[in-house]
């Protein structure tokens, strides 16, 4: 016999790889994973399909993956929320965890980051090493501004 474990009330995409982030998010929220779906950013949409109708929640606005910890938490709170899932990229898992658990820190809000990988690879190691050095960069802005 197998049991479901109690959905998330959120899961949440972080903005960047519109291609490639929402369509695994959308499934998911298809599938019963969660009751609500939202998409973090400025100006990031999620497109409207019929499983989401009345579904989509608006975030408010954010421009770097600390704010994007905040737009979920200022969410979640709102709503009453208690477990979200984060759908993101896995060069930005690390990034996001960190954020995440300095925004939640001592919230009753718990939060799963699932990593989803894109069909895309850099046409070089050149082009992976810059993109190494650009997160490392970032995480230590992120620990440096205690942000992390």
């Amino acid at each position: 016999m197998t049991t479901m474990c109690e959905p998330y009330d959120l899961i949440a995409i972080l903005a960047g790889d519109k291609a490639h982030r929402p369509p695994p998010a959308r499934t998911l929220l298809a599938l019963g994973w969660a009751e609500h779906i939202t998409v973090t950013g400025e100006h990031e949409t999620i497109d409207p399909v019929p499983e989401s109708v009345g579904r989509v929640l608006s975030a408010p606005p954010s421009r770097s993956t600390h704010e994007d910890a905040r737009a979920i938490r200022t969410l979640a709170e709102q709503h009453g929320f208690r477990k979200v899932l984060v759908v993101t990229a896995a060069w930005q898992a690390p990034r996001a965890r960190l954020a995440l658990a300095r925004e939640l820190r001592g919230r009753p809000i718990v939060t799963d980051v699932l990593s989803w990988e894109s069909t895309f690879q850099p046409h070089s190691t050149f082009g992976t090493v810059l993109t190494q050095i650009r997160e490392v960069t970032k995480l230590a802005y992120y620990a440096l501004r205690g942000r992390a």
